[in-house]
């Protein structure tokens, strides 16, 4: 089964990008260059979590786009944050890749995994693993980029097994402060880069507009209404798992 993937038409998505979150400017300078490596031409980030987490990551790939805006980036993220990746343009391409072990025989499990690595490897230059898991570590290794750049020390201290496969270390946190977007722009200090924006900015689709209008109006809630939304990040409750169908 080939890994299912998403790409926005070439050059698309990097003005996308500039238009939904801003004219920020360029990062001053790259360690890359500095030490004489070309720029990469293609960026993988492995962000295996839940959708907080790909909002954080969206900073970071923004952040990347205005240091290398010559490069593709390529995003591994969960099945059902493939289509979000794609229509909030945090990356160029989506590739589903599910980490969960739930249902799955180990023929499937590693038939799944080998499938999207047969897809990734040797394609890109530059690799970021920031799900930072025992899985993501076995993926990162495997794609085989000149440039793996991982957290040190991990979020979860390793097997004696175990092996950090980047060469360019991202500390934990970076210099903003404890919160976990500087977590996610840590790799952007390990690549001696600077990020010129920590804001997460999102935008609402045309469909998602119109779909959420409709819903509202459904039940009877007035366009200026103050709403509550409770998302989960792991389930999909409905539109009603959180409206109350009373007069309160």
């Amino acid at each position: 089964m080939k890994p299912m993937i998403h790409r926005t038409p070439a050059g698309v998505a990097n003005r996308r990008a500039f238009s939904l979150f801003g004219n920020g400017r360029r990062a001053s300078g790259s360690a890359l260059a500095a030490k004489g490596r070309p720029a990469p031409s293609c960026i993988l980030v492995v962000q295996t979590k839940y959708i907080g987490d790909m909002v954080l990551t969206s900073v970071l790939v923004r952040n990347l786009r205005l240091a290398y805006p010559d490069a593709k980036i390529a995003m591994l993220c969960t099945p059902n944050l493939r289509d979000f990746v794609i229509s909030q343009n945090i990356a160029d391409e989506a590739i589903a890749f599910d980490r969960r072990d739930k249902g799955k025989s180990l023929f499937q499990r590693l038939a799944e995994y080998l499938s999207v690595v047969s897809d990734l490897r040797q394609r890109f230059d530059l690799t970021i693993d920031l799900s930072d898991s025992k899985t993501s570590r076995i993926v990162h290794r495997s794609v085989g980029a000149p440039m793996p750049v991982g957290f040190d020390p991990t979020d979860r201290p390793m097997k004696f097994w175990e092996s950090q496969p980047a060469n360019v270390f991202a500390a934990p946190y970076g210099q903003g402060g404890s919160h976990y977007v500087y977590r996610h722009l840590s790799p952007m200090q390990a690549l001696g880069l600077d990020a010129a924006d920590v804001t997460p900015r999102l935008a609402p689709t045309p469909d998602a507009q119109w779909e959420s209008t409709t819903i509202l109006a459904g039940r009877g809630l007035s366009r200026n209404a103050y709403i509550a939304v409770h998302a989960s990040a792991r389930d999909n409750g409905g539109d009603g798992a959180f409206l109350d169908d009373g007069d309160g």
